[in-house]
């Protein structure tokens, strides 16, 4: 990225290690799409993703985002570790199990189907994601980067067996994402000690007590995330019916490109910024590195939307088309959320989550009130200028309220 010394040196590094990791679980997994679309109906399609949406939705609200406090702790290298999993592990159970009583009464009420499997992924997902941040925690980069491409391969593998060979349909893309996850869940669990090296005597009150105060302000955030990127969908087929939103979420998957590369980055960059708050170099260090990763996702936008639209007519099934319509904007949109969670990550660094989630609730309102408002005059354009809007909002917010903590 131009950037000199050290600190880059090792930040280089480490994006690389991810970049081995997602790239190959990204462009697998976006692979996957085109062969899905002539064996699934539009219509399905949105099924499948309205049940992606609610799983996506359950996830933090089960175990309260406990997960990503389990990271902030165990990067610490002056902590005991084996305190920080433990008292991790006594909440994660615990929270699990309120879930599960709440999950199947609302079930005996409602009676919604696909129960059992949408409870499974909920909470063998949130179980992968505290593994995933577990071993990042622990700096162990290269495993993470195993571990994703290993469920990039399942989860593919297992698509094509289900849902080409076996006519599976739409139960076949959960089914897989279930395998997948089970499988790098063992991988992590049975290559790490450090993350099964529970002891009751190792339980801390009062570290549980901070592990669940700042997780309790991540849970806003992360709803809020899940309101910028899913809501619109249950809009979509509020007013427009599930075959719109199976082009949607189609259209969705596009931006990954340039999501991947946060994806990639942004673990990376959280490393290093934590290890690099207290310095006085910071404010200089970290804007230069803003800045050129900014120039970089703007630069990507190029090529992106003509190979976009060379991969639609390609390799996709002509009812799904219409999609290109609007990745130009979801493009933009994926951008400056890239941006703001460059700058969230300073929220991760001072332990403010108040503060990462107030801005994520104003984008999410933001992008909900444009959706429900433009969708029924200008149909899926509507819901994507939601989300650019939204995300905009964040981005802005964010960067005056983090002025406290550092000058990008």
């Amino acid at each position: 990225m131009g950037i000199t010394g050290s600190r880059a040196k090792s930040l280089i590094k480490n994006t690389g290690i991810f970049a081995i990791g997602t790239f190959g679980s990204k462009i697998l997994t976006l692979l996957i799409i085109p062969l899905c679309t002539h064996y699934i109906a539009t219509a399905n399609m949105g099924v499948y993703d309205m049940v992606y949406t609610v799983v996506a939705l359950l996830q933090p609200v089960a175990v309260l985002a406990i997960p990503e406090s389990l990271f902030r702790w165990i990067i610490d290298a002056k902590v005991d570790k084996r305190a920080v999993y433990s008292t991790w592990l006594t909440l994660f159970i615990a929270l699990s199990a309120m879930f599960t009583v709440v999950f199947w009464i609302c079930w005996l009420i409602i009676g919604f189907g696909e129960a059992l499997l949408m409870y499974a992924l909920v909470i063998l997902s949130c179980l992968y994601q505290s593994f995933q941040y577990g071993t990042r925690g622990l700096h162990n980069n290269r495993l993470f980067a195993v571990s994703g491409i290993l469920y990039a391969v399942v989860y593919c593998a297992s698509c094509f067996a289900l849902v080409v060979v076996l006519g599976v349909g739409y139960q076949g893309l959960l089914y897989a994402m279930l395998v997948g996850t089970i499988v790098s869940s063992a991988l992590l669990l049975a290559a790490q000690r450090e993350l099964r090296s529970f002891a009751l005597s190792g339980i801390d009150r009062v570290l549980a007590k901070e592990m669940l105060g700042y997780s309790l302000f991540l849970l806003p955030n992360q709803l809020s995330w899940w309101a910028m990127t899913m809501l619109c969908r249950v809009i979509i087929v509020g007013f427009m019916g599930y075959s719109a939103n199976g082009i949607f979420s189609v259209a969705m998957k596009f931006p990954s490109a340039l999501s991947m590369i946060s994806s990639i980055f942004t673990p990376a960059w959280q490393e290093q910024a934590i290890m690099l708050f207290d310095s006085d170099e910071k404010d200089a260090y970290f804007s230069k590195v803003f800045n050129q990763y900014a120039v970089l996702l703007l630069t990507m936008l190029i090529p992106g939307v003509p190979l976009t639209k060379l991969f639609v007519r390609v390799a996709m099934d002509p009812a799904y088309y219409s999609c290109f319509d609007v990745v130009a904007v979801l493009y933009l949109g994926a951008v400056v959320n890239a941006l703001s969670s460059f700058v969230g990550v300073l929220y991760l660094c001072a332990k403010d989550t108040k503060g990462a989630a107030s801005t994520t609730i104003l984008g999410a309102v933001a992008n909900t009130a444009l959706s429900v408002a433009l969708v029924p005059f200008v149909g899926l354009m509507g819901a994507t200028l939601g989300n650019l809007i939204g995300n905009a909002v964040i981005l802005v917010v964010r960067l005056r309220q983090t002025r406290k903590y550092c000058a990008l």
